[in-house]
Order: structure tokens, then C-alpha cells, then sequence
């Protein structure tokens, strides 16, 4: 009877878990099928008579992939300092970039905004890029990931050679190598999905990602939706060539 009732259980669990993919699915599904009314007509449109969405395009993946680039730089080595370092107040700065993840954009808009005046950086790309390479969740990340590589490791590797640089490659990046995927793949979605940062540190149309852009778009058109497509397409690209490493990356993190 226990048995019976375990698998009555799992079948229900799996049709809520099949319904509920189905909810999530629907609407990308409606919009690439609504994208295709005319043929490949609509995303010809978008690649050749439309230059200002295509030039929206790079701004987002220049934005996109020099932030997330930047931010897998940072974190790396800010990571394994709060990690296998010794120093005062180390728990204390954690905590603080830890804190600092649930600081809404709004709180530090302000001063972000008077620092890229200062810096002439205001209405230029490096507005955006700038503050989202220091993002606090890589260093998170990498700080937990680092933390489960045993210190005899780094211990052996030190004494082989005094080249912080080398123990990097080939020892601490190829044992930390999901979690730095992990770190890139959602800070590029996050950045690639930026709204609020391009709208008080932009003032120029042409500068403007394609995430703001877009609204530009009558969803009403089979081309508004072609273009909503496009817009998809890449961050789906990446997260479904590294899914099994993000799976890895986050599936191992765990709070020390």
C-alpha cells in the first residue's frame, strides 16, 4: 500500500512538473511560431533593413560580454584572497560583499551616477560596464568554490614554483572551472538583460542596448516578434552549451 501510494505520489508529481514546464514553454513557443508567419522574411528584415536594432544588438553584447568577461577577472583573484588568506576583518569584507547582493540598484544609483559624471564616463558604454564587473556574486561564488580546494594542494604547488600566475592556471582554474563558467553565464544573462543601468547612465538612442530598444518594437508585427527572437536566442545559446557546468558550479556551493 506504501508503495502504491510512493509511485501515486510520484506520477502526480511529475504531471505538476510536466504542466508547469508546459505554462513556462507556451509563451516562447507562441512567440517563435507567431516570428515564422511570413517565412524567414521577418528576420531578414531585422539583419538588413533594420541597422539601428542590429546596432542595439552589438551594444548588448559588447555590454554583455565585457562585463561578464571583467567580472570572472575580478572575482578569481578577490575570491581566492578571501579564501585561503589570512588577514584582519577577511570575515568582515565578505560579509559586506554578501550584504552587498541585496542592496537594490536604486539605493546605489545615486552615487553611481555622480562617480561617472566625475569620471566622464556619463552616456558611454563604460557607464554600464564599469560598476557591473565588480559585481559581489562572483566573488561569493568563487570565495565558497576555492574554499573546498585542499590547502596541501596549494601547498605542493607553492613549493614547485613562486608564480602566483602559474598555480592560477594550472592548478586553482582548471579544479574551479564549473564555477567560473557559472560566474561568467549569469553574470552575461544579467547583463545582458540590464534595464535600469542603461537608462540613467545613457542618454543617447544609438548607445542603448537592444533590451531597451526593443520596446520600440510593435509586438503587433510578426518582425516584433522576430526581433524578440533574436533577442532570445544568444543567452539560450550559452546557458544550454555550458548547462551541465552551471549545474556543477552552483550544485557544489556550499557556505562555510
Amino acid at each position: 500500500m506504501v508503495k502504491g501510494e510512493k509511485s501515486l505520489f510520484d506520477i502526480l508529481v511529475l504531471l505538476l512538473l510536466v504542466f508547469s514546464a508546459i505554462i513556462i514553454i507556451s509563451p516562447v513557443v507562441i512567440v517563435v511560431a507567431l516570428s515564422c508567419r511570413d517565412g524567414i522574411q521577418a528576420y531578414s528584415n531585422f539583419f538588413i533593413w533594420k541597422p539601428d536594432l542590429l546596432y542595439s544588438l552589438s551594444n548588448s553584447v559588447l555590454i554583455a560580454s565585457t562585463a561578464s568577461i571583467g567580472t570572472v577577472v575580478v572575482s578569481l583573484p578577490a575570491g581566492f584572497i578571501l579564501a585561503k588568506k589570512t588577514f584582519k576583518y577577511r570575515n568582515l569584507i565578505f560579509t559586506l560583499y554578501t550584504a552587498m547582493m541585496i542592496i537594490p540598484f536604486q539605493m546605489i544609483m545615486f552615487p553611481q551616477y555622480d562617480i561617472s559624471q566625475k569620471l566622464h564616463i556619463y552616456d558611454t558604454l563604460s557607464a554600464v560596464i564599469l560598476p557591473r564587473i565588480f559585481a559581489p556574486f562572483g566573488v561569493f561564488l568563487l570565495t565558497q568554490s576555492i574554499k573546498q580546494i585542499n590547502n596541501e594542494i596549494l601547498e605542493a604547488a607553492e613549493l614547485e614554483t613562486s608564480s602566483m600566475l602559474r598555480i592560477f592556471i594550472n592548478i586553482i582554474i582548471p579544479m574551479i572551472r564549473p564555477a567560473l563558467l557559472s560566474v561568467w553565464v549569469i553574470s552575461f544573462c544579467e547583463n545582458w538583460n540590464a534595464v535600469s543601468e542603461p537608462l540613467v547612465f545613457l542618454e543617447s538612442s544609438e548607445k542603448m542596448p537592444i533590451a531597451i530598444n526593443l520596446d520600440s518594437v510593435s509586438l503587433t508585427w510578426t518582425f516584433g516578434f522576430a526581433a524578440t527572437v533574436v533577442y532570445m536566442v544568444l543567452p539560450l545559446l550559452i546557458y544550454s552549451v555550458f548547462d551541465t557546468d552551471i549545474q556543477e558550479g552552483l550544485g557544489e556551493l556550499k557556505v562555510k
